[in-house]
């Protein structure tokens, strides 16, 4: 592994744990920078380099530091969109269940140290036109477009995919076995329902899987199953291996 790779992933883990790691011999958080920006890490790697005790007084830290603060303020805004969201369908009836970065974000030790480019959020497919168009017009949302499984709104704070299914039918493997999405719902309250852990973690593991597919992944793919496992390790090994199996994706 290059010196450049082993100093990331300190500076990565250094974040998530709090701890001072000695960095390798010869490592450049300047000459690190393409990979850091590629890979979205910022938000990790700031709070790592300050654990770490690099300087902050450098060009390159203080736009980190700038980077990173956007990042807060702007998680921030996404999960209050999020939560009056949840607020409002729960004073109108409506069924929910929210899903991958707005769960995420509450399990790393800061969430804005989990980047969310959208919110996703199931819904019944029955309530959409006669009650949630208009709820999510009303709200000062805007519809973006709709695709095979999700109607997609935006205002000022937040990008939302409202997913009709949690795959759309073109994905026939994962389609056919999450269905809508509704079949693993559990109540979790009110009108908001949730997955069980090891179904949530198979959802999240079978969105990496899909993106390995088509436009790759990256860190933090596997830094979100880190996350999660850490988050919930009483879960049913032999579960998960099972349906990874009938998916033909246990050896991947």
């Amino acid at each position: 592994m290059k010196t450049i790779h082993q100093g990331l992933l300190l500076l990565v883990k250094s974040a998530l744990t709090g701890q001072n790691l000695p960095l390798p011999e010869g490592f450049d958080l300047e000459q690190a920078h393409d990979l850091i920006h590629s890979q979205s890490l910022v938000p990790l790697i700031y709070p790592g380099a300050i654990n770490c005790t690099l300087s902050t007084q450098t060009e390159l830290m203080q736009k980190y530091q700038v980077q990173y603060f956007r990042h807060l303020v702007i998680g921030d805004r996404q999960l209050r969109a999020v939560e009056r969201l949840r607020a409002v369908f729960e004073e109108n009836g409506i069924d929910y269940m929210i899903l991958k970065g707005c769960n995420m974000k509450k399990l790393y030790p800061k969430p804005e140290m989990r980047p969310m480019g959208d919110a996703d959020i199931l819904i019944r497919l029955e309530q959409y036109s006669a009650t949630i168009r208009p709820l999510m017009q009303s709200l000062q949302y805007k519809p973006v477009k709709e695709s095979e499984y999700d109607f997609v709104w935006q205002n000022e704070d937040l990008y939302l995919e409202l997913h009709k299914r949690l795959y759309g039918p073109s994905q026939t493997d994962l389609c056919g076995y999450f269905g809508t999405g509704w079949e693993r719902a559990v109540s979790a309250g009110g009108h908001r329902f949730e997955m069980t852990a090891e179904d949530e973690y198979a959802y999240i593991f079978t969105h990496m899987a899909k993106h390995y597919r088509f436009t790759g992944i990256g860190i933090q793919h596997i830094l979100d199953l880190y996350i999660y496992r850490k988050a919930h390790p009483d879960m049913d090994e032999n579960y998960i291996c099972g349906e990874m199996e009938k998916l033909q994706l246990d050896v991947f």
